[in-house]
């Protein structure tokens, strides 16, 4: 996990917050209503997310675990974008996130359908832990 000492994030815009229990994610109502980004941006929008650090006596910050946001576009395309943007020292017991938006997910407007997945796998990279959410959808507005 990187430090967040140097790090410039948009502190001041509303945060996607995860329930753990019921794995759903809440997306803020700005983002419900103005959409996250335009098309073609490239990594001029970060989406800040909160979940809680433990659960079920996982540590999801431990060292071992890597952190996910799987997305779906409008045009069916499918990725997976790695988070390296972990904070876990800001607020005691909560890690926040950063998800950088790339070109490969604003390339298209419309919903995009996205979950979060932490996992932990052995020596034979067999997945040995897996989290997930729930899907939730965000919109990227067309550009003109």
């Amino acid at each position: 996990k990187i430090s967040n000492t140097y790090l410039m994030l948009p502190l001041d815009e509303e945060i996607f917050e995860i329930n753990a229990n019921t794995r759903v994610i809440t997306v803020p109502p700005l983002f419900k209503k103005s959409g996250v980004s335009v098309q073609g941006d490239e990594i001029a929008e970060t989406l800040m997310f909160k979940i809680d650090r433990f659960f079920d006596y996982m540590d999801l910050a431990s060292p071992e675990i890597i952190l996910y946001v799987q997305w779906t576009t409008s045009k069916n395309e499918e990725g997976a974008s790695i988070i390296k943007m972990i904070d876990y020292e800001t607020e005691p017991g909560k890690i926040l996130f950063a998800w950088p938006l790339t070109s490969a997910i604003t390339k298209t407007p419309g919903q995009v359908k996205f979950s979060v997945r932490f996992f932990k796998t052995n020596a034979a990279k067999q997945v040995i832990y897996s989290f997930n959410t729930l899907q939730q959808v965000i919109t990227i507005n067309p550009a003109l």
